[in-house]
């Protein structure tokens, strides 16, 4: 095996691994996660499924487990025509918006988003997705430490939170006047 993408050729195929292999405790062997197989699983279950949205978590194809022990890595997708369904979780999230766009509602404030921008959801904030188009959100969150303490909890509301607010970017701030 050469040195280019060993990772990959070492643990390509799902549920399959060389006999006497073994795994990091700490994190997936494998390296690279194509898009490719991410958007065919995406778009399989939402053939399957149907729906609003689909979350796919990407783990460590030798133990099932997160990607990284300390945090879980998700894709999102959000078909347009309607909001999701409104959660709340403890844990926080880093979202970065891969493609489309849209807007979320984070304790009732509503967040546009496009393509390469990036928000953060807190713990325990009602938090809701809307797509203009077709869109591909990544995440990555704290669940899976929280879930070993024994702190996760996860709650769909009974009905979507009220918009109270639009966020607003600052224009023509840099860096230094802040």
């Amino acid at each position: 095996m050469d040195g280019h993408n060993r990772s990959e050729q070492q643990f390509s195929g799902v549920g399959l691994r060389e006999m006497g292999a073994t795994s990091p405790a700490a994190h997936s062997p494998l390296l690279r996660y194509r898009w490719q197989e991410t958007e065919r699983k995406l778009d399989a279950l939402h053939q399957a499924r149907g729906g609003v949205m689909i979350s796919l978590e990407f783990v460590n194809p030798l133990t099932g487990s997160p990607v990284v022990s300390t945090f879980a890595c998700e894709m999102h997708r959000i078909y347009p025509g309607a909001r999701t369904v409104t959660r709340r979780k403890t844990g926080s999230s880093i979202y970065v918006v891969f493609h489309g766009s849209g807007r979320s509602v984070i304790n009732g404030v509503r967040f546009a988003w496009g393509p390469g921008d990036v928000f953060v959801t807190p713990s325990w904030a009602s938090v809701d997705h809307e797509a203009e188009v077709q869109a591909d959100l990544f995440a990555i969150s704290d669940r899976p430490v929280l879930q070993v303490l024994l702190l996760y909890r996860e709650e769909e509301l009974a009905k979507p939170q009220e918009i109270i607010g639009t966020f607003v970017p600052l224009k023509g701030v840099s860096r230094n006047d802040t």
